[in-house]
């Protein structure tokens, strides 16, 4: 058995009693704070044990599940881990898949008519400790993780669930699902799963696959193909790409000379954790390291125009830091500008087009990506909102320590190691060679993301299939309301599906960028065997509103008018 399994001494462990009965009725959500309407299904709410080493229950995991608006007592799980490392998947639930979006300011929600639980039943688990509201009770300010141990915690937070908070979906079929740094974790869990099935220790054997957004799969092919992406979007000056032909090329390394595509320009680049990166001082180096850097690396379309640049490296800060003062402009002009006019009885979009003009970024949201992770931290900051979520007294600290929810961790982040695992090849090869039934797995990107490209997943994707003798089909486009949505391509070999597409002008937060296309394509990943990704199974036909003009805040007044501005733009997505 390979050194990252789990051996079966632990797991009972672990696990030595298993309680099946549902805590899930006393872990029920509702009413949401400043949500202006009832929804059509359940949530619930509550904390996972995630045992360690030595059977002790000191880390308990967060996590909020969602009902399947079609039908929760058949449709399957879908266990979402979200990445970074260090940002928390509840509250990207707030900002990207998740049934309800922040408004402006985090006072209020809207309805996200394209979440991800349209057919399914959504569990957002929020990894690894230390990670929103997860955490250790011995020392609830603990933040130490890495793969190893993350990997741990994610196995033992879901056994619990299908052990003891929710039994009743031990017989469901289920699937791993996130993005970005969930490449590395989904397919560590999935090698300890099917571990765990094949050994009759699990309690849900009915795992069907897994689903990986934009993933963090293999460094060196994510970095090469990054320069090469980089280079074909304006970035380098043809003499400059000639010149480094010659500079970037390595003697007796697998390489083509001249040919960039062959190269292996992380040979010029040192790293202390695995995500950031620095040049050797090379001429090569140099060269790679600038050409990758860029303001706004999660959709090169975009620009968060009125907000400060992010000085940090790497994945670990999702969004661009608010400045106050552009914060204060830009509100007021979307109070003034846009808001006043559907404040107004029978107003009629198409005559207050000029309104919708959006001049403080560059994308179709009204800077939406720019300020929705300010927005979601200010929400679950809330005490009215924590006491809904039922999050745990003690979470908040000991000892005069008080700890303030955060969207992603940043000093989780810097402390986290991952450089020893450069690739999740292995991971992929375990699962290929040691699980016997049938098998799906999807790997989708934003083709203008440059965190985790395109072209290095592709890379990474066809390397596995080839090893394996997958079959290969042609790669050909899907489509979303009759008009393109992506590109697809086929990998199969006896019961096992490898799906590679990607999203046609999303970036890396693919559900937020383009949430219709993103919602057919899971439904169909779920929904049909083997996956359909060209019917579309949703209706986003959003639900009332039953605001009370009279209990709505000023604060709010205005920003609730939203979930009309989104449905209306939504419409054109």
């Amino acid at each position: 058995m390979p050194m990252f399994l789990l051996n079966s001494g632990l797991v009972l462990l672990l696990f030595p009693h298993l309680v099946f009965s549902s805590i899930l009725t006393d872990s029920q959500n509702g009413p949401f704070p400043g949500l202006g309407y009832t929804p059509p299904f359940k949530t619930y709410s509550g904390y996972l044990d995630a045992k360690n080493q030595k059977g002790a229950s000191n880390w308990r995991m967060f996590y909020w599940l969602t009902e399947s608006k079609n039908d929760p007592a058949k449709d399957p799980l879908a266990i979402y881990l979200a990445g970074g490392p260090g940002c928390t998947s509840v509250g990207e639930a707030f900002q990207e898949m998740g049934p309800f979006y922040a408004n402006f300011g985090g006072d209020s929600l809207y309805e996200n008519v394209y979440a991800w639980n349209a057919r399914a039943n959504v569990l957002y688990i929020d990894t690894p400790i230390g990670t929103g509201f997860s955490y250790d009770t011995n020392d609830t300010m603990s933040i130490y993780a890495d793969d190893d141990l993350s990997r741990q915690q994610n196995y033992a937070s879901i056994f619990d669930f299908f052990s003891r908070v929710a039994p009743e979906y031990k017989d469901r079929d289920f699937y791993l699902t996130g993005s970005s740094y969930s490449g590395v974790w989904q397919p560590m869990v999935a090698a300890l799963i099917v571990d765990g099935i094949n050994n009759k220790q699990f309690p849900n054997p009915n795992f069907k696959g897994f689903a990986i957004g934009n993933g963090y799969l293999d460094v060196i092919d994510l970095s090469n193909a990054l320069v090469l992406w980089q280079a074909y979007h304006g970035k380098v000056a043809i003499s400059q790409w000639e010149q480094m032909k010659k500079e970037c090329y390595v003697e007796n390394a697998g390489q083509r000379q001249y040919d960039m595509d062959t190269y292996n320009f992380f040979h010029f680049a040192s790293t202390s954790n695995g995500f950031d990166w620095e040049s050797d001082k090379s001429a090569c180096g140099n060269f790679t390291v600038g050409l990758i850097d860029q303001p706004e690396v999660y959709n090169f379309y975009l620009e968060c125009w009125g907000y400060e640049e992010d000085s940090s490296d790497g994945m670990r800060r999702k969004r661009p830091l608010q400045n106050p003062k552009s914060q204060t402009r830009f509100k007021k002009g979307f109070e003034n500008h846009m808001a006043q006019s559907y404040r107004k009885p029978n107003s009629d979009p198409k005559v207050n087009t000029a309104l919708l003009q959006n001049f403080e970024s560059s994308d179709t949201q009204y800077g939406l990506p720019c300020w929705i992770m300010g927005a979601v931290t200010n929400y679950f900051n809330k005490p009215e909102v924590q006491k809904v979520f039922h999050i745990a007294d003690d979470w908040r600290g000991k000892d005069g320590k008080v700890k303030e929810y955060v969207e992603c961790n940043d000093d989780l982040y810097q402390q986290y190691n991952h450089s020893d695992k450069l690739s999740m090849q292995p991971y992929f090869e375990y699962i290929f060679e040691n699980w016997k039934n049938p098998l799906k797995i999807l790997i989708y990107n934003g083709d203008v993301d440059t965190v985790c490209n395109y072209l290095g997943d592709m890379k990474f994707v066809q390397r596995i299939a080839g090893k394996y003798n997958f079959k290969e089909s042609d790669r050909t486009r899907w489509n979303f309301r009759g008009l393109t949505a992506g590109w697809q391509q086929r990998f199969t070999k006896d019961q096992i599906i490898i799906d590679m597409l990607t999203v046609k002008g999303a970036g890396h937060f693919v559900p937020n960028d383009r949430g219709g296309a993103s919602v057919q394509m899971i439904t169909g990943f779920f929904s049909h065997n083997p996956p359909n990704y060209e019917t579309n199974l949703t209706n986003p036909t959003p639900q009332p509103i039953e605001f009370q003009q009279e209990t709505v805040t000023k604060e709010t007044s205005i920003l609730s008018l939203l979930p009309a501005i989104g449905i209306l733009i939504s419409a054109f997505l």
